[in-house]
């Protein structure tokens, strides 16, 4: 119980709020913008797909880099950033039951979950080696995110590509985001359970 509340805790700091209502307010504009005229074909879900991945990975980033400064809260921060994920999940799910996209429905919830806590694992990671250049953290995460794009496309692999794999099924990606996912849970919890924090 101890830990749900203080997961409850870590979603009402005005950071994860305020993300939140930033991804909130990009999905319902992509929404807007990729909706289709009258007779045109919905194709509005794979706009919607690219603006939450991109979101998550700068939002998972942003807060695993700035976590890196201190141990205390760590576990709580990584099983809020997965919550802040599903709640964004119903104007994903307008946009795919409009759309009718060739990408099965786990997709659309395995998908942000692992990307969130990979990215938030890679930004703590991140964070941790740049200790002594903080004052370099806030360029981290977009520099990642242009990181990734590039090396997904000098190697033609979608490995954690937010793009190209926002609005299809990568096997590579999923595997990728599974062992960094389980990692950084890994390290969340042995931190939690060495140092009590």
């Amino acid at each position: 119980m101890r830990l749900l509340s203080a997961i409850a805790e870590r979603l009402r700091r005005p950071d994860l709020l305020q993300a939140f209502s930033a991804l909130s307010v990009l999905l319902i504009f992509g929404l807007a913008i990729g909706w289709p005229g009258t007779g045109d074909p919905n194709l509005s879900w794979t706009g919607v797909a690219q603006v939450r991945s991109v979101t998550l990975l700068l939002l998972a980033s942003y807060v695993g880099v700035f976590s890196a400064a201190g141990r205390a809260g760590r576990l709580e921060t990584l099983l809020a950033l997965p919550v802040v994920a599903l709640l964004a999940l119903p104007v994903e799910a307008l946009a795919y039951a409009a759309s009718y996209p060739p990408v099965p429905v786990w997709w659309l919830v395995a998908q942000p979950l692992l990307d969130v806590t990979a990215y938030f694992g890679v930004g703590l990671a991140l964070g941790g080696t740049t200790r002594r250049v903080a004052a370099l953290w806030p360029l981290l995460p977009p520099l990642l995110f242009i990181g990734l794009l590039g090396a997904s496309i000098g190697l033609e692999l979608p490995l954690l590509n937010p793009l190209a794999t926002a609005a299809r099924v990568s096997w590579i990606h999923l595997a990728v985001s599974s062992a960094l996912a389980l990692a950084t849970c890994a390290w969340c919890i042995r931190a939690k359970m060495a140092y009590g924090d």
